[in-house]
């Protein structure tokens, strides 16, 4: 994605050249977000400051006299992730673009209602996909003979917010750091723009395809989870194939989430179609990241 300009909204320093934009325009290292029920998307030029991806087994145990151990029985691999990011202003332009884009992404945390004989009724849960580059990303392509050698080098992402992973954000927090040396942008009576805003959240994957070890190949279901990369021969690239093999997109994943208000009764529903674990992609979007 391109069309990052700091002057963008407002102001034209034609002595001052930002080299944030050239790099998000250029080589696309960005954080997007992109809102399920309404297709929109939203991107930001910013410094990841922590990107914590954690992986959870959980087992029900059952203690048994006379055993020390506890018998116990695996239910399921929950995977949560944190993100935080600094998105910073060069220009009283680009804070109120940083503004505008944090009041978007805080929208994608509501669902989508349906007028019914003047009730309103929730159509589908606030689902939000989420992408940063090759690390966060339905992670798909197929495998075919290449070297080792070549692997490093034919590992790409695509930029396209489409291809983020499902989530379902637990909680958004932003911060306008009215309070630290970074200050605001006067732009007019009783209005200020903040000169720095951190974004953290903490978000469920919901994985859309089945993950796990197959019994008779001795393979694991998707060699390119989670983060498009092989050790072995294979295509290491992360595109909004979904990672199956048959070209397709998150078409089932979108027809499922519009037939629930529930981001349980969502994820039930790709459990019960064959589709419970994360192997396709949706995308990246946009600006800069630098890593503090």
């Amino acid at each position: 994605m391109s069309g990052y300009n700091v002057f963008k909204f407002g102001g034209n320093d034609t002595s001052y050249s930002d080299g944030s934009d050239s790099y998000a325009n250029n080589i696309e290292t960005v954080i997007s977000f992109q809102h399920v029920p309404s297709g929109k998307s939203v991107s930001f030029k910013a410094f990841i400051t922590a990107f914590n991806d954690t992986f959870s087994p959980d087992w029900a145990q059952e203690q048994v006299y006379g055993r020390g151990d506890p018998i116990v029985m695996f239910k399921q691999t929950s995977r949560n992730v944190t993100l935080a990011f600094r998105a910073p202003a060069a220009s009283a332009g680009e804070a109120y673009e940083n503004l505008a884009k944090a009041q978007q992404l805080t929208q994608f945390l509501y669902p989508s209602y349906m007028n019914t004989k003047s009730a309103q009724t929730i159509t589908q849960p606030p689902l939000v996909r989420i992408k940063v580059m090759n690390l966060l990303s339905n992670a798909g392509g197929s495998e075919s003979s290449q070297s080792r050698a070549g692997l490093s080098v034919s590992y790409s992402s695509a930029n396209d917010p489409s291809i983020g992973l499902l989530a379902a954000i637990n909680s958004l927090t932003i911060n306008s750091n009215l309070e630290g040396d970074d200050g605001v942008v006067e732009i007019a009576k009783n209005t200020i723009l903040p000169k720095l805003i951190d974004i953290n959240m903490d978000f469920l994957v919901l994985h859309e395809h089945p993950l796990g070890w197959v019994e008779e190949a001795s393979a694991f279901s998707n060699a390119l989870f989670p983060y498009g990369a092989l050790l072995e021969g294979g295509t290491a690239s992360i595109s909004a194939d979904d990672g199956d093999g048959d070209g397709g997109t998150e078409n089932e994943a979108l027809s499922q989430a519009g037939q629930t208000n529930s981001v349980t009764d969502f994820s039930n529903s790709i459990d019960s179609s064959g589709g419970g674990g994360t192997t396709g992609g949706r995308g990246i979007d946009e600006t800069i990241i630098g890593i503090a």
